[in-house]
């Protein structure tokens, strides 16, 4: 699940899993988590301005910058990008 710690505070939002009844962070660091998507070998979370790719091991990096949107995003969710 996404969790936004503090709405615009900038890496305090995570993604959560709950494994055997306990929840624990998969992967930190994030800017106001959003829509989640699981494609192919990764998780792909919708933040603020960007898209982050997260592999198995909780590893991020920024699978699409806001330089790769025909204008820059205010707040992106997947359904908007349908």
């Amino acid at each position: 699940m996404t969790e936004i710690a503090e709405a615009g505070v900038k890496g305090d939002g995570k993604i959560t899993v709950i494994r055997d009844g306990k929840a624990s962070t998969f992967a930190g660091g994030l800017d106001d988590p959003k829509g989640i998507m699981f494609f192919h070998d990764a998780l792909y979370v919708t933040e603020v301005t960007k898209i982050v790719r997260i592999d198995m091991q909780g590893k991020t990096s920024v699978a699409y910058g806001p330089e790769k949107f025909p204008k820059p995003p205010q707040l992106l969710s997947f359904q908007q990008l349908k």
